[in-house]
């Protein structure tokens, strides 16, 4: 079978290695024709574990492309993963998502049966409106067209992409609830692609586009409420005397209706989904008239987490000319991704009063533009960060700090440490 990703960034890139490997002659488009002659050339547009690996490795199986007509002519199901922005109440716009249905839409052979598999993430009702458009612009139907329109969202978090897409939790898979079910036959592909790529191993939800649209965000927002409310039980233990986060948290991962997955104190949650699936949820229920209190207030509440650790004893202290090390600058482990980074927030804030933020990060390319405020970054763990440092602030929850803490920091250097990285 063959295949067309529509969208090569971080998750298209991804997709097109995946598919491959598994088999799939792919072709993958973009309308960056740089992007495209990047990948062609053997290289990753962005940085991605595996990912260059892959596309290597199975670099028969791939042809990179900017014409629609030859993904069109050569391929039987088109995924597309482009960008769909958020307005100003929090929606996600699909004019990039409809541009790129348009142009295969436009580009469509007669007779010739293909799927378009919506990957983006997109609000309650936007395939319903998106498929029927199109229909109308074609002068057809869902029954009675060549094409088929689905809604099958990518669970996946950056620095794992390649691994959430061959082991996800479970596949999802939205189509057009007037099609019967002996009629659909671009769910019924889809599926079975899914199935080969996951080693037929998770369970497949097959449901309306409507469903799908809402257990996406949903699942999104629930995971933010976990890590809110987990910074909130810390922030309690941190002003009650005696009490050790350390030991409540074993208590409340012991219980198997909590569990541990994204429930552990640290600072708040970031990157390009998390934040902007919590205020799209909040948005949709106020436009529905329900209470949008959890996922507004969850929001909220992360977005006060730097004010609190700034306003915390320890950084208080520091005073104009004097230098802080942050320990870990992206917004999670595994990623170079700065988006709703409260690490650099937190830098930027103290610069501001004059501190001298020096910075480490294993993956954070440190001559971006944005970070030229910062006093020293370096990729490199080693002592000629700690050069004259006031105090350091372990910014993510990597094992790799530990060690150096235990050796070069505890008991020589004031540390503050939300992720509990160093051991008592």
């Amino acid at each position: 079978m063959n295949i067309s990703v529509i969208g090569l960034g971080k998750v298209g890139s991804a997709m097109v290695a995946v598919f491959a490997s598994k088999g799939f002659r792919v072709w993958g488009f973009d309308i960056d024709e740089k992007a495209v002659a990047t990948l062609r050339a053997g290289n990753p547009v962005v940085p991605e574990p595996m990912v260059s690996e892959l596309l290597r490795d199975h670099q028969n199986n791939t042809v990179f492309t900017n014409s629609i007509e030859e993904v069109i002519a050569n391929t039987d199901v088109s995924f597309i993963i482009v960008p769909t922005p958020s307005d100003n109440q929090g929606f996600f716009v699909t004019s990039y998502v409809e541009d790129a249905i348009k142009k295969l839409v436009d580009a469509r052979i007669k007779n010739k049966k293909h799927v378009i598999v919506v990957s983006s993430t997109v609000m309650p009702g936007s395939m319903s409106r998106m498929s029927s458009k199109f229909y109308e612009e074609m002068q057809t139907d869902c029954e009675r067209s060549d094409f088929q329109f689905v809604y099958s969202p990518e669970f996946i978090a950056l620095g794992n992409v390649v691994g959430n897409l061959l082991e996800p939790q479970f596949c999802l898979i939205g189509s057009d609830e007037k099609l019967l079910d002996s009629n659909k036959w671009g769910a019924k592909l889809t599926i079975r692609i899914k199935r080969h790529v996951t080693s037929n191993a998770k369970p497949v939800h097959s449901v309306t586009f409507e469903s799908a649209e809402i257990a996406k965000i949903s699942c999104n927002t629930f995971l933010t409420t976990k890590i809110a409310y987990a910074n909130l039980i810390a922030q309690m233990v941190s002003k009650i005397p005696r009490a050790k986060s350390s030991e409540v948290f074993s208590v409340l991962h012991s219980d198997d209706r909590i569990g541990q997955k994204f429930f552990n104190p640290g600072l708040g949650y970031g990157g390009p989904c998390l934040p902007r699936d919590n205020k799209a949820l909040g948005g949709l229920l106020e436009t529905l008239q329900i209470s949008s209190q959890i996922p507004l207030a969850t929001h909220d509440f992360n977005e006060s987490l730097v004010e609190q650790f700034l306003n915390s004893s320890e950084l208080t202290e520091l005073v104009s000319g004097e230098k802080i090390l942050i320990l870990g600058l992206a917004y999670k482990n595994g990623t170079s991704s700065l988006i709703e980074s409260q690490a650099l927030k937190i830098s930027l804030k103290l610069s501001s009063i004059g501190v001298k933020v020096r910075a480490h990060d294993f993956e954070v390319d440190f001559s971006r533009n944005e970070l030229s405020f910062l006093d020293y970054g370096s990729n490199i763990l080693d002592l000629e960060l700690l050069e004259n440092s006031k105090m350091v602030f372990i910014a993510l929850g990597d094992d790799r700090y530990a060690d150096f803490v235990q050796r070069h920091i505890k008991g020589k250097i004031k540390y503050l440490d939300p992720w509990a990285v160093v051991k008592a």
